[in-house]
């Protein structure tokens, strides 16, 4: 599936998503280190820096106003970066908040800060998607 290059994936301390470390970790083209990042969930090969939020994280983050100074923050970075949201829409159903909410702080990330939005359904697939951005940046050189 993979060619012989390695890829570098470097992830917070203070993430707590076993199943996608240990999807990652089982990848023997991967080498995953554990670090303090101050932005970011993950960091691949030292040039892309992902910023996990689970559907449930992301909505609490709208509700409570951290989200748009945290998203603006990965803007101020050095790195490429992007918001992988992980989760089914249908679990913002329990806060109280309209989907148009939702889409439109979706849309002001995506247009208005320019962060690319991937999504993923949960963790295994959060960890296939690091990779493949890994595994797409490496091609493009």
């Amino acid at each position: 599936m993979f060619d012989n290059r390695n890829y570098q994936i470097a992830f917070d301390h203070r993430e707590k998503c076993i199943d996608l470390l240990n999807q990652l970790a089982k990848n023997e083209k991967i080498h995953l280190t554990r670090t303090t990042l101050t932005l970011g969930d993950y960091l691949l090969d030292g040039e892309i820096l992902i910023e996990r939020k689970s559907i449930t994280d992301f909505v609490q983050s709208l509700c409570n106003g951290r989200l748009f100074s945290q998203m603006y923050r990965l803007t101020q970075s050095d790195y490429q970066v992007a918001l992988l949201l992980e989760g089914c829409a249908s679990e913002i159903r329990k806060f109280k908040i309209s989907r148009e909410a939702v889409l439109g702080a979706i849309a002001s990330i995506t247009l208005i800060m320019k962060i690319p939005i991937l999504r993923s359904a949960n963790q295994i697939e959060s960890a296939k998607i690091l990779i493949y951005c890994a595994k797409q940046k490496k091609n493009k050189k």
